[in-house]
């Protein structure tokens, strides 16, 4: 249970880092590769707040809304609405996959 969480404030963490990226830009007129990221998350995900799972550990609707917008970045096209289906995880584990990190196998 103790290795689930801590891979969940992992992953929680990503979601932020990713989704919040973008905010500082470069020179005007120039797109920097994070900028270019921020264009294909769902619109969406601008309404989504952020979770308190970092600090309590307990992942909650919220925190399923972040990761389907971190999906939103690689092949996740449903809706935002916080119900983690395959999709949603193929999304997750596809951008996490981009940044090297763990990939799910396909089942």
């Amino acid at each position: 249970m103790q290795r689930n969480t801590r891979t969940l404030a992992l992953v929680g963490a990503l979601v932020v880092t990713l989704v919040g990226v973008g905010a500082g830009a470069g020179a005007v007129g120039q797109t920097t590769t994070a900028e270019a990221a921020m264009t294909r998350i769902s619109p969406a995900c601008a309404s989504v707040p952020t979770t308190t799972t970092e600090s309590d550990g307990f992942p909650g609707s919220v925190f399923s809304k972040r990761l389907q917008c971190l999906g939103s970045m690689a092949t996740y096209t449903g809706p935002i609405d916080g119900v983690m289906g395959p999709n949603s995880w193929i999304g997750a584990s596809n951008q996490l996959a981009k940044g090297g990190y763990y990939q799910a196998p396909i089942a």
